[in-house]
């Protein structure tokens, strides 16, 4: 192994393989140690080295045509400076792609250039197009890889031992792509949650906003609830249903037209309909609560989204919360019908008022904005 093939497999190791490295299978094809070998990159994972004849650095004897080992057991599999020595190398690429894992990288490295070396032939070199028709052949041969990085080292220099000779390392990077068992869409999603209910009762929110508001009640404990955006009810019953649990409060939830025809909210005595829209709401019936939480389902205009919040922010009280629903409008393609929806003013609100704080913790609870309300989770910081 001379010195760039060396640098290079390390990189491969720094950039795709050194997280959770003890849990791994590695197998080296071609592991025989000519002036040292890729085990100290990668000896703190399951390594196996494979080469066909005994010698140092060779755990297994085989013909790397004919690997012997089942399907799909390696997390990840490197040839290092024997692709060229190899008669049939495409066979042995598709050997290293059968026994790769979904989801396991493939690491190859053979010379674009340097003299006649026999081990016991030298039979070829490797451009960067090389590496781009095996990804070809393998996907041919029903292998789902993916070439994610190609490159040919110009720069790295030889060891002194090694004189003058220039290899100009070929290095190729292919990923086996996972299998997907979850496998859906932001659509799929948005289109679950319009025939959501309650009870019964329709009720338009995410699965994920779902479980979250029944944490942030129980850890917030509201005394009052102001609901912007009633529509059939199904989110007020939500909601009170909650407070039953806790014990304590009321949902004041505001539309602008009746549009509520189930007992359960109407007969329910947590629950206080209001109509004529948020901007005729009565912010005095506010008095006398203690921990107040305003929830913004409302139109999701923006220049609602930017109203409502001038009007209720106040109202919301220290540690508590100011939620505004459904920025996921523009990733769902909707901005023209809703002025920029409310992603169009967060930033502003997010600036201009800088008592509250876009708490993370909630927004990311299931991965980055995983949410209907990306950054809409706004807690209050400052009185």
């Amino acid at each position: 192994m001379h010195n760039s093939a060396y640098v290079n497999a390390k990189k491969f190791y720094h950039k795709y393989c050194k997280n959770n490295i003890e849990n791994k299978k590695i197998l080296d094809v071609g592991s025989y140690d000519v002036n040292g070998t890729m085990k100290p990159i990668f000896e703190k994972g399951q390594y196996v080295g494979l080469d066909m004849e005994e010698g140092p650095n060779v755990d297994v004897v085989s013909d790397a045509h004919n690997i012997p080992f089942k399907n799909e057991h390696f997390d990840i599999v490197i040839s290092s400076s024997c692709f060229e020595h190899d008669d049939m190398f495409w066979v042995t690429f598709l050997e290293m792609c059968r026994v790769l894992k979904p989801g396991g990288y493939l690491y190859v490295q053979a010379p674009s250039n340097g003299p006649y070396h026999g081990w016991p032939g030298d039979n070829w070199r490797f451009y960067a197009d090389s590496w781009k028709a095996l990804e070809k052949w393998g996907k041919r041969e029903g292998y789902d890889i993916e070439l994610v990085e190609h490159y040919i080292d110009e720069t790295t220099p030889a060891a002194p031992h090694e004189g003058d000779r220039i290899w100009n390392d070929s290095v190729a990077i292919y990923r086996k792509k996972p299998i997907q068992i979850f496998n859906t869409s932001l659509k799929s999603i948005e289109l679950g949650h319009l025939n959501t209910t309650y009870r019964g009762v329709t009720m338009h929110k995410c699965p994920f906003d779902v479980t979250m508001y029944q944490m942030i009640i129980n850890e917030i404990k509201p005394d009052l609830i102001i609901e912007i955006g009633t529509y059939k009810g199904g989110g007020a019953l939500y909601f009170a249903d909650l407070l039953d649990i806790i014990g304590k409060g009321e949902i004041h939830t505001i539309n602008i037209i009746e549009d509520v025809d189930d007992l359960q909210i109407i007969d329910n005595p947590r629950i206080k309909r209001f109509v004529q829209g948020y901007q005729n709401y009565d912010v005095s019936l506010v008095n006398g609560f203690e921990k107040v939480l305003v929830i913004d389902d409302g139109s999701h205009h923006s220049v609602d989204v930017l109203n409502a919040f001038n009007k209720f922010k106040s109202l919301v009280t220290l540690d508590s919360y100011y939620i505004i629903e459904d920025g996921v409008l523009s990733d769902l393609g909707y901005n023209s019908t809703y002025g920029g929806g409310p992603l169009k003013v967060m930033d502003d609100i997010i600036e201009n008022n800088k008592d509250f704080t876009v708490d993370r913790k909630w927004c990311d609870f299931y991965g980055e904005n995983a949410t209907f309300n990306p950054n809409g989770y706004l807690k209050r910081i400052k009185e």
